[in-house]
């Protein structure tokens, strides 16, 4: 029950990554439920050191950025499929900088203007 519980709240993480507080809230919400439902809590007892006992991040502050930074990780280091690293590419500096070798990764430009376009 544990493990498919996390594995429903970190399905697709890489697209909440952008969303707002407000959005995030719900899952949150959902979360809490859910421990709630597996460790039997009550409502009244405070639920961070219940997630803290299942070594459950909360949503809206580590889950998600978590995730995505281990994802990242393992693309780079041939540790996920192969589709994962070719959705990254390098960051290609025009002129010498010191911080040319810290290996960053290029944004890539989205079609649309979002709320993370400049």
């Amino acid at each position: 029950m544990h493990a498919f519980i996390s594995s429903c709240l970190d399905y697709c993480n890489a697209l909440f990554s952008g969303l707002n507080h407000h959005t995030l809230a719900w899952l949150q919400i959902v979360q809490n439920s859910a421990t709630r439902l597996l460790t039997r809590t009550k409502t009244s007892t405070h639920i961070t050191p219940v997630l803290a006992s299942l070594h459950w991040l909360l949503v809206h502050a580590f889950r998600i950025d978590v995730q995505n930074v281990l994802n990242t990780y393992k693309a780079l280091h041939c540790l996920a499929p192969s589709y994962f690293a070719e959705m990254l590419s390098p960051y290609k500096i025009t002129r010498p900088l010191a911080s040319s070798d810290q290996g960053f990764l290029a944004i890539p430009k989205s079609r649309l203007k979002s709320k993370g376009d400049c």
